[in-house]
């Protein structure tokens, strides 16, 4: 009887180290990115379309004279000279622009604010 309990006591033990919990693995959030300017003219504005699958962009040409394209979102600011809240409808081509971004992790030119300049 004690050889029966004792061969019990130590199948559970050991048993209760096979369903033992790992400590959770400690999650690292990705470095903050840093978020950039830049100031140019604007070359085009699109606005999305599901039925053309295109996204909101506005492509600025640098005054350094590079071209880039600006993925806009739903929560990017736009504002005028004066502040006033504008919507992207509102950029035209050859407007002085500067655009606040960041890039993705898929590296991805994301405008966060855009603002109208003289």
């Amino acid at each position: 009887m004690k050889r029966y309990i004792l061969s019990a006591a130590i199948v559970l033990v050991s048993g209760g180290f096979a369903f033992a919990q790992n400590a959770a693995p400690v999650k690292t959030t990705a470095p903050a990115t840093a978020l950039k300017s830049v100031a140019g003219k604007i070359k085009a504005v699109t606005e999305a379309d599901a039925a053309k699958g295109t996204k909101s962009e506005i492509i600025i040409i640098g005054v350094d004279g590079v071209e880039k394209a600006f993925l806009v979102k739903a929560r990017t600011t736009i504002y005028d000279i004066a502040g006033k809240a504008l919507t992207l409808k509102d950029l035209k081509a050859d407007e002085q622009v500067s655009v606040k971004f960041k890039t993705s992790a898929e590296g991805v030119l994301e405008a966060l604010a855009v603002y109208q300049t003289k």
